[in-house]
């Protein structure tokens, strides 16, 4: 396979995964509810405000669009760097004798 035909094929899996990582959307994490300072009302501020999205989420977790998304711009650097690779006249493999 020839670097041309590499980087191609990197460019279009690095465009399909963050394609596919704005539309799996963002990993839902714990957050705090817009009513926070409530002290002056005489409640502590954070009673009741914790609220949870996504349960059991993991770090590497399918359901968070950015993993695809990371993958996708690493695949997209990856074939920028073999197209330089070829602009540099370097091989993939070396000719046989």
């Amino acid at each position: 396979m020839t670097l041309p035909r590499l980087s191609l094929l990197l460019a279009l899996l690095g465009a399909a995964l963050a394609v596919a990582g704005v539309l799996v959307g963002p990993a839902h994490f714990t957050g705090i509810e817009g009513a926070y300072f409530t002290r002056a009302a005489g409640e502590p501020p954070f009673d009741s405000a914790l609220r949870t999205w996504g349960a059991g989420l993991a770090l590497l977790s399918p359901r968070d669009g950015n993993l695809w998304l990371g993958a996708g711009v690493a695949l997209l650097l990856a074939a920028a760097g073999a197209l330089f690779a070829h602009a540099a006249g370097l091989r993939l493999v070396r000719a046989r004798d």
